[in-house]
């Protein structure tokens, strides 16, 4: 099983009534019988900056359709998994491919298709549309055996000429889409999607603290590990996911926008690495400067070093704890700022350089705060004062 696959384990897909109403849910893996139930999935067509789809062939290991060309991308959505996001997650686990805005083309399409082994597939399947620009697709070889860029023409036109090549699902959505499907998204190409930004930028930042954790795990032992709840990768996790309102990720995005930028692009990439840096950055100040100014709480929730200090003392662990918390806020911050320094790590030179630049005016800003608040001096926002230090 491929590492992408291990993302897939377990996963459970969402059964529907007849009228496209939750029901419940079944094991992804188990759901595909002979009377299969009917579920919820959805299917993706990716165009390039020349207006190429990119086709897949499914893998010869697949238990239904296998080493037929279908549509570039399908997948199911977890249970509360909104179905768009779904969609990213799914492309970029199968693909290795980050996508720009996603146009919803077949909201209602529904079928039913029988596989030569007798498995059937019963699916209300969305058909959504976007655009990919400078990316190679990078697949999964258990998904995905050939990938291939074709004109949408030339496409509708091998369909209908030799349908049994392709999935009966793809038959089906291309002739419903028609010759003229291009035209239809294509405004979407470079419209403004901040609501896929932030979504693309919070799965930058899982995929950052797992990617740490797993190398976390390779180093250390479970010496001490009591006296918390969890380890550091999750407590990074717990304060970063889905929590704080993402201006920076805002701020970065529209910047980008006002700056021509075009979504989908390597740089829309870059930034959206850089973006998931800032937030993960900003947490590291966050939780050193709670630690520097003694507060005793953030966004309504104990500082971290409170937090730490009250683990300390439910364990009736040795020492004082109130030193116990101030110490491991610190090495929480420190990795964090390692987590943001490792995205960065993958950008051009000129990035990493400015980013060095911010990272020591952050500190500079920190030490004047410190020592301007030691002299009795007021802190005023004006030209190389605190009001640059917090991005």
């Amino acid at each position: 099983m491929s590492s992408r696959q291990d993302n897939f384990h377990g996963d459970h897909v969402v059964l529907l009534d007849n009228d496209g109403n939750p029901i419940g849910t079944a094991p992804r893996l188990e759901v595909h019988t002979t009377e299969t139930p009917l579920h919820l999935a959805f299917s993706t067509y990716l165009f390039n900056s020349q207006g190429e789809l990119l086709l897949t062939r499914r893998a010869l290991s697949k238990r239904t359709w296998p080493g037929v060309w279908t549509n570039s991308c399908c997948g199911h959505p977890k249970k509360g998994e909104d179905i768009s996001r779904a969609a990213r997650r799914r492309i970029k686990e199968e693909l290795g491919l980050n996508v720009g805005p996603l146009t919803e083309v077949l909201p209602d399409f529904r079928y039913t298709a029988t596989d030569a082994s007798g498995i059937v597939e019963n699916e209300i399947c969305p058909v959504f549309a976007g655009f990919v620009t400078d990316e190679i697709p990078e697949p999964d070889p258990n998904e995905v055996m050939d990938v291939l860029w074709v004109p949408w023409a030339d496409l509708v036109s091998s369909i209908e000429a030799v349908p049994a090549l392709y999935s009966p699902w793809a038959v089906l959505q291309v002739a419903e889409m028609g010759a003229d499907m291009p035209k239809i998204i294509s405004p979407a190409q470079n419209s403004p999607d901040l609501t896929a930004a932030l979504a693309d930028v919070e799965q930058l930042i899982q995929a950052e603290i797992t990617k740490l954790s797993r190398k976390w795990r390779s180093f250390n032992t479970d010496m001490g590990i009591k006296v918390l709840p969890y380890d550091f990768p999750d407590w990074l996790d717990n304060l970063l996911i889905g929590k704080g309102k993402r201006l920076r990720v805002m701020m970065s995005y529209w910047g980008f926008i006002a700056a021509g930028g075009r979504i989908g692009s390597t740089e829309y990439q870059n930034m959206l690495k850089a973006a998931a840096a800032l937030e993960i950055l900003h947490l590291f100040a966050l939780v050193h400067d709670d630690v520097m100014d003694e507060s005793d709480s953030r966004r309504g929730q104990p500082s971290a070093h409170i937090q730490a200090s009250s683990w300390h003392n439910r364990a009736n662990a040795i020492g004082d704890g109130t030193a116990f918390g101030r110490n491991l806020a610190i090495l929480l911050g420190d990795l964090a700022h390692t987590a943001a320094d490792a995205l960065i790590d993958e950008l051009p030179a000129t990035l990493r350089n400015f980013w060095y630049e911010l990272c020591i005016e952050l500190i500079v800003g920190q030490r004047c705060d410190l020592v301007g608040a030691a002299a009795a001096r007021k802190t005023t926002i004006t030209n190389g004062s605190t009001g640059s230090w917090w991005f």
